[in-house]
């Protein structure tokens, strides 16, 4: 094996390592139910399309790049920011718990989480997203796959004001109230 082979092997392991774990936390609905309501929301549809994407292009880059060099630089960095993403996810997922939702439309049982991570920011789920992305390019030392981040971050940026609507719909003034305390994306700039 080549340390090409090595270092997509120990990526993709800590993928599906900070997939479980994180997920793990969030107590939702089965599967069947999840993809029922994906079907009716063309938002998630893109944000599913997006991920894909955003996570076969760098894997694609590096396999066709004919020359491979490791930087433990990079790979460190990388790893560091993608735990980092990993965290924020186990985090978010924690404690927004039976509240999470593939879809953005909102139902009466479903509650406002202010506290934790959400005390903070209001998307963290779509900023771990886009912190694993980033770790990835950085890990691999990806020149060309540096687009699916930012096609990741503005169908994320579609997204927002869209939820957002259906979360003042649903929430009303303690949205509102809520909007004004925390910032969108990025903890204390927007």
């Amino acid at each position: 094996m080549t340390e090409k082979d090595y270092c997509l092997i120990g990526y993709i392991g800590l993928l599906l390592v900070g997939r479980f774990i994180s997920q793990k936390q969030r107590k939702s609905e089965k599967l069947a139910g999840q993809a029922r309501k994906i079907i009716h929301d063309p938002t998630a549809i893109i944000m599913i399309f997006g991920v894909i994407i955003a996570f076969a292009v760098p894997l694609i880059e590096v396999n066709v790049r004919k020359l491979f060099e490791i930087s433990w630089l990079a790979l460190i960095s990388g790893v560091i920011i993608i735990v980092a993403g990993w965290l924020l996810i186990y985090s978010a997922n924690q404690t927004i718990a039976e509240n999470w939702s593939p879809s953005i439309e909102k139902t009466e049982t479903q509650q406002l989480i202010t506290q934790g991570v959400y005390g903070v920011i209001r998307h963290p789920l779509y900023l771990s997203g886009l912190l694993i992305l980033a770790g990835t390019n950085i890990y691999f030392l990806n020149q060309w796959s540096w687009f699916t981040v930012i096609l990741a971050f503005v169908v994320v940026l579609y997204r927002i004001p869209i939820e957002e609507r259906h979360l003042e719909e649903r929430f009303g003034n303690r949205y509102l109230v809520y909007q004004q305390k925390t910032k969108s994306l990025f903890p204390y700039i927007w």
